[in-house]
């Protein structure tokens, strides 16, 4: 999606005194991102998480050796449809696909539309750990942008998510996807994990931005 409406993730990491030791980026896309995380000398301690398997190539070539992973989180493991976007004049842009069905996002976004659908097999967070054998405890920050699946990659984390500290989240005021949870769902469920919303951009008309949230 587009970013203008979207608040500077550098500038909110130094207001509060944030410095990864590494970072979880679920929804990596091509890694735009990447240039920021190497400047913390995250080189080397991202592990980018995208489930278009179309992208990863060049997903690898914009992150250099960082570790990428070409899956689809979910909070359930199951074979599902994946909605492959397209933006008009943006061959690149597809960064509104998703597991979920588009919504209101049809009449927000009228340039985006779906290119493809493809079937994917799901899988949550802890068994992906597992699969990957990644150590949880060296990564303190989470980057969740999955239009609308935000929630339930959160609950697939189980017990991994205590290692969390903060984390940019993708977050939404109206369904721009089918059955999608909204912000104050996703707050609840990590109010009582222990964290708290402290930072909000919304693109008013169109109901979605990115929340940024602390463990307290």
């Amino acid at each position: 999606m587009d970013n203008k409406f979207c608040f500077n993730l550098d500038k909110v990491l130094k207001k509060y005194n944030i410095i990864p030791q590494g970072i979880i980026h679920i929804g990596a896309h091509l890694g735009e991102e990447s240039k920021l995380y190497n400047s913390y000398n995250l080189k080397n301690k991202t592990i980018w998480i995208e489930a278009n398997p179309d992208l990863i190539d060049k997903l690898k070539k914009n992150v250099n050796n960082d570790i990428v992973i070409n899956e689809a989180v979910s909070n359930k493991e199951e074979l599902c449809k994946f909605y492959i976007t397209k933006a008009d004049g943006l061959p690149d842009n597809k960064q509104s696909s998703s597991l979920k069905e588009m919504d209101f996002h049809l009449i927000a976004h009228p340039n985006v539309s779906v290119s493809d659908i493809i079937d994917v097999n799901t899988i949550t967070m802890s068994n992906l750990i597992k699969k990957y054998n990644i150590d949880i405890n060296n990564y303190d920050f989470l980057n969740i942008d999955i239009q609308g699946s935000e929630l339930d990659v959160l609950e697939s984390f189980n017990n991994s998510l205590e290692n969390i500290k903060s984390m940019y989240i993708e977050i939404n005021t109206k369904s721009l996807y089918k059955d999608i949870p909204l912000v104050e769902d996703l707050d609840e469920f990590l109010n009582n994990k222990g964290f708290k919303r402290v930072e909000t951009s919304i693109h008013k008309f169109a109901g979605w931005g990115q929340g940024f949230y602390i463990k307290n």
